[in-house]
């Protein structure tokens, strides 16, 4: 059950689509330029989080538009007039801003009744445009767009794209996923609501956290956070968002520390491990 706690609402950020992302001039995050020989990092469609749409290489003169791609980082390269090189052979290039970021998980309950579309009008875009789903599918839902709501299929190749995931349709068409098999008997929802609160409390710090520094350099850069994963026999803490496992050790000790109190008295051990916590009945 992944459980995406501490999003606010409010959290919103640019982002760059681009059909054919291989044919712009793409530095990685030690600026270091990515040939065109190499396999390509991002994917056709691929969402790229807008950091700095006004930034500068290490030189100090060289344009560029620093993005994220998960947890990646990237240096687009971009003319005097800030228009990315090569664009006209990348196809489809937009920005879509105040895009409301979601980050969960949803399941197609009606086979056919969704779709996935490059059109950013899905529901305009003729039946030769739509990739149809079956059900038991999943999709990662990504950002929202105004009405819009911009998506990653689940397994497989990396497919992306905007889907039809109305309101009016949840639990007919689709409905947000969650895993509850054997949970209920191996971790009690008191001890998951306990962690449940100490994560959104983890989360809201780093929210702050963020507005600050990005209020002092201007940027835009999204927050980390936490998520709960439950297993059958175990609950996992996991930072998403961050640029390594262990990019924030304060936050993670912090956090342990929180859970250990939370659960005294409670059969339950938590672990710190390289970029996560794990929670597990003691033996």
């Amino acid at each position: 059950m992944l459980l995406a706690l501490g999003l606010l609402p409010a959290q919103t950020a640019d982002f760059l689509i681009v059909e054919n992302p291989r044919e712009l001039v793409i530095y990685d995050k030690f600026q270091q330029r990515i040939d065109a020989r190499q396999e390509n990092p991002l994917a056709p469609f691929q969402p790229l989080q807008i950091l700095d749409a006004d930034g500068y290489l290490s030189d100090g003169f060289t344009p560029c538009i620093k993005v994220q791609a998960g947890n990646a980082l990237f240096f687009l390269l971009a003319g005097e007039n800030r228009q990315l090189l090569h664009a006209e052979r990348a196809g489809f290039h937009r920005v879509f801003e105040n895009c409301a970021l979601l980050r969960d998980t949803v399941e197609v309950l009606a086979s056919q009744a969704l779709f996935i579309t490059h059109n950013p009008a899905p529901e305009s875009a003729p039946r030769a445009q739509r990739f149809y789903l079956e059900k038991g599918e999943r999709l990662l839902r990504l950002f929202a767009h105004r009405s819009r709501i911009y998506v990653k299929r689940a397994g497989g190749e990396p497919q992306y794209g905007w889907s039809n995931l109305a309101n009016e349709s949840r639990e007919r068409t689709w409905r947000v996923y969650r895993k509850t098999a054997a949970v209920a008997e191996s971790i009690p929802p008191e001890i998951v609501q306990k962690i449940e609160n100490r994560i959104a409390e983890a989360n809201r710090v780093l929210a702050e956290l963020f507005a600050h520094l990005n209020a002092q350099t201007g940027q835009r850069r999204t927050p980390p956070h936490w998520i709960i994963e439950v297993e059958a026999s175990r609950l996992r803490c996991i930072l998403e968002g961050a640029p390594s496992p262990d990019a924030f050790p304060e936050s993670a000790g912090q956090l342990a520390n929180h859970l250990e109190n939370a659960l005294l008295g409670a059969p339950y051990r938590v672990t710190q491990r390289q970029g996560d916590l794990e929670v597990r009945r003691k033996e």
